[in-house]
């Protein structure tokens, strides 16, 4: 009951709100409402990262840590928009998303996400999750078009490797 009211509170007043470490995110869609809450801005500072970077599954982080030390070597960023919507500006999009879990399973699921934002865009997503460590993190992003974020970071980590610097995607 605690960590229900917790939860309550916590979507009751976004501006001055932090994410508690015990707070329950058992299932993909709460997980995934909590973390496109921080990226709209409304569970604290916007100097800050955003909290989905640090719920990346295992092997995504693994990608990403590599992605982000070639970057600082080089001072340029490889992709050029937040990913967990595909936009620039992710303190404009209103929130809560529609969230429709698909093929949910004790270990995995798929997760499409319509996201609108305030100048009335729209994206259509899909988040690929995979329970890991009592919690789901997420494995992968799709995009409308069929562009994978795992796909873009592992073409990063190409061009800086073959020294072409940052894409820009």
């Amino acid at each position: 009951m605690r960590r229900m009211l917790m939860a309550m509170a916590l979507l009751a007043t976004p501006a001055m709100a932090r994410v508690p470490e015990d707070l329950p995110m058992a299932t993909p869609a709460q997980t995934l409402n909590v973390l496109y809450l921080d990226l709209a801005g409304l569970l604290g500072p916007r100097d800050r990262a955003p909290l989905w970077t640090g719920y990346l599954s295992q092997r995504l982080t693994a990608l990403y840590d590599r992605m982000t030390a070639l970057e600082a070597t080089d001072g340029r960023r490889s992709l050029s928009r937040e990913w967990l919507c595909l936009c620039d500006d992710p303190h404009h999009l209103k929130v809560p998303p529609l969230l429709v879990v698909e093929n949910a399973g004790t270990d995995s699921a798929e997760v499409r996400v319509r996201l609108i934002g305030a100048a009335g865009w729209s994206r259509r997503l899909r988040v690929y999750m995979v329970r890991e460590d009592a919690g789901w993190r997420i494995d992968d992003i799709a995009g409308e078009e069929g562009q994978r974020f795992s796909e873009a970071m592992a073409r990063a980590v190409d061009a800086h490797v073959r020294g072409r610097g940052a894409l820009g995607l």
